[in-house]
């Protein structure tokens, strides 16, 4: 699916790899990660009904929600 709607230029997409987990994500950190770029998408592309023309800025949860990940 990622492939596919990258190959389309589809914005609204973004692949995020973390160190050291494979296809799933096993780590605390990765999962903390996870949930708070999902909630970013659904207030970026539903809350906010921006176009999907356009890709949302990236995320640092460590700026925007005041949340210190471990390493």
């Amino acid at each position: 699916l990622y492939r596919r709607m990258k190959m389309n230029d589809h914005p609204a997409v973004r692949l995020v790899q973390y160190p050291g987990e494979r296809h799933g994500n096993a780590k605390q950190t990765g999962q903390i990660d996870v949930l708070y770029r999902i909630l970013d998408w659904y207030n970026w592309y539903v809350r906010d009904l921006k176009p999907l023309d356009g890709a949302m800025p990236p995320l640092d949860i460590s700026d925007k929600y005041g949340i210190k990940l471990p390493e």
